[in-house]
């Protein structure tokens, strides 16, 4: 791999040894061993393992210079240098035991007390996502092979048999010319197959959930069966889709969906077989057919009985259409992957607590707003750029950058935000932020801060204005409010300071104005919102960028040069 820089903290930090007849064979042997994916020599006799390598940069080889201690014509690193090495063959993805890629699975289980580790090969089979049918989950089990685990309705190596489901079948059965005989499924299961109980019929097709059968009249006759799954029908439902062309029949199901039967109609009386169709499987989705009726007078018909799901996942969720269950990210739970609780997922992976000291982790959801960078066009800075008489050539990294190269989080005003959990900052505070407005609606919209319970402590607009929200003292909340109307479209840096006695507001490093606070009574805690608040669900719509919060009041100067200058100020004492 080469010649890596190492540090206190160690770059190999999982296992550490010293060996005076230490070589890179040795070294390497050790990690395998001990299912670490690199081993890393240093300073002659020492040997490093972990599973990731050069958080410190690469050195100069020629730093990799002293020789091993069990054998000198071969170099093991150097003072605070690793000559790094790979303990196995070429690997795409390294998971987790019994994982692909990269977690356990199932990804959350609250009795893990070990995790041990598996190298997967690029090659594997659970890498090609197509090992697993019907949805299946591929479960890494070695280097290369694997199990499926199987949603409900489907058992096999692969989950490629449908479940045996339970039948019910019909009593009627007719012997006259065209009559038809009848049977639907009982409550609280679902029709998914329509057949004859018998060889001959001449077609088996559902009408909405009954499914029915013809005879002809013609010597034979037979009973209507359906097929019936025990599936909740909450979240999946059925259709029939039927062909149009009499000669040459066929049916396919949408996409996403599972087709559960494939039932024929012959209109010249040549008893189709038990009511079925032809599955064919070599078109995606597969289709359902009949191929004979090309040579019969009146044709045929073929109808295929579609299994689709609507299950209303949340979060980024992925609906599994077979069962209508979903699959949720890690750190989302519950049937819809309405609940978020990543500190229980941070916790199982790592095996230990998310905060130190008996603190609090408190989740913070993902999936609800989305980010721009540079102008926002195409998420790409055009070049140059002048800022503040600077000009600049390439794009900033950072938030310390005013705009437009840090990245913002855009709000569409109606349900999108940022819940960064139940805190206040205290009484003695100072909150700045960069903003952009697409829209001035009328009434309160939040911008940044926490609003409830009249202990209103932030930033927000409202009638088109901005404003400084602060609790005085013996009334609900109050706001200082910056008397222009805000232009849409246009970036603005606003500021607010509160010393526990008086809050200012600031508008593009302008004092707008000031006002007497209740002494030293910090803002609601039930909750910090960014774009939106936890009291009145008023959302805002436009850009938020560069927001950090300090427990202390930032003077006018501090204030003056955040808005001024390359950079904001003191932005290492950033709360958020």
């Amino acid at each position: 791999m080469g010649c890596y820089i190492d540090q206190g903290e160690r770059d190999l930090a999982e296992m550490q040894i010293s060996n005076g007849d230490m070589t890179s064979a040795v070294c390497v042997q050790h990690c395998h061993d001990n299912n670490f994916a690199y081993a890393g020599t240093q300073y002659s006799d020492e040997c490093f393992c972990g599973h990731s390598y050069g958080n410190f940069g690469k050195a100069d080889e020629n730093d990799c210079n002293m020789a091993c201690a069990g054998d000198s014509n071969e170099m093991c690193g150097g003072v605070w240098r690793n000559s790094v090495y790979s303990t196995a063959p070429a690997q795409g993805v390294t998971g987790l035991c019994g994982g692909y890629p990269g977690s356990c699975y199932p990804a959350i289980d609250t009795h893990t007390t070990v995790q041990l580790k598996l190298d997967i090969d690029s090659n594997h089979p659970c890498l090609t996502h197509t090992a697993c049918l019907n949805s299946g989950v591929c479960v890494a089990v070695d280097l290369q092979t694997f199990i499926c685990l199987c949603h409900t309705g489907y058992v096999g190596t692969y989950c490629e048999v449908v479940e045996e489901p339970q039948r019910y079948i019909s009593a009627a059965t007719t012997s006259a010319d065209d009559a038809t005989a009848f049977v639907a499924c009982p409550p609280g299961s679902m029709a998914v197959v329509c057949e004859c109980e018998g060889k001959y019929c001449d077609g088996a097709w559902f009408v909405g959930d009954e499914c029915r059968v013809t005879n002809s009249g013609q010597g034979q006759t037979s009973k209507a069966k359906v097929t019936c799954w025990q599936y909740d029908p909450t979240y999946l439902y059925l259709i029939n889709v039927e062909s149009t062309d009499m000669h040459n029949p066929v049916a396919q199901c949408p996409q996403d969906s599972v087709m559960t039967g494939c039932a024929g109609l012959d209109f010249w009386y040549q008893k189709v077989t038990y009511g079925h169709g032809t599955v064919d499987n070599s078109t995606s989705p597969p289709t359902c057919r009949q191929d004979y009726c090309q040579t019969t007078p009146n044709g045929c018909k073929v109808q295929a009985r579609c299994l689709l799901a609507d299950c209303g996942c949340k979060n980024g969720g992925v609906c599994i259409h077979q069962s209508g269950q979903c699959s949720c990210p890690d750190g989302y739970y519950g049937s819809k992957c309405e609940s978020f609780d990543y500190c229980a997922f941070y916790e199982d992976q790592n095996n230990k607590a998310a905060c130190l000291n008996g603190g609090q982790c408190i989740g913070v959801p993902s999936h609800v707003v989305s980010t721009i960078g540079g102008t926002g066009n195409n998420e790409n800075c055009q070049f140059p750029y002048t800022f503040q008489d600077m000009t600049y050539s390439k794009c900033v990294d950072t938030n310390e950058v005013g705009p437009p190269f840090a990245c913002a989080a855009v709000f569409d005003g109606e349900d999108s935000y940022i819940d960064l959990g139940k805190w206040n900052p205290g009484p003695v505070y100072s909150m700045e932020v960069w903003v952009r407005a697409s829209s001035t609606p009328d009434g309160r919209h939040a911008i940044a801060g926490g609003f409830n319970t009249c202990r209103d402590w932030g930033i927000g607009m409202e009638g088109g204005h901005f404003k400084a929200f602060y609790n005085p003292v013996d009334s609900c909340t109050s706001s200082i409010r910056h008397s222009e109307k805000v232009q849409t479209n246009k970036w603005y840096y606003l500021a607010k300071t509160c010393d526990g006695q008086t809050s200012k507001f600031y508008v593009n490093g302008v004092l707008i104005g000031s006002a007497t606070v209740a002494k030293m009574i910090p803002g609601t805690p039930t909750g910090f919102y960014v774009g939106g608040e936890e009291c009145c669900g008023n959302y805002f719509p436009g850009e938020v960028k560069s927001l950090r919060v300090w427990k202390r009041p930032l003077s006018a100067g501090e204030i003056t040069d955040g808005y001024q200058s390359e950079h904001l100020a003191h932005s290492q004492s950033s709360v958020s």
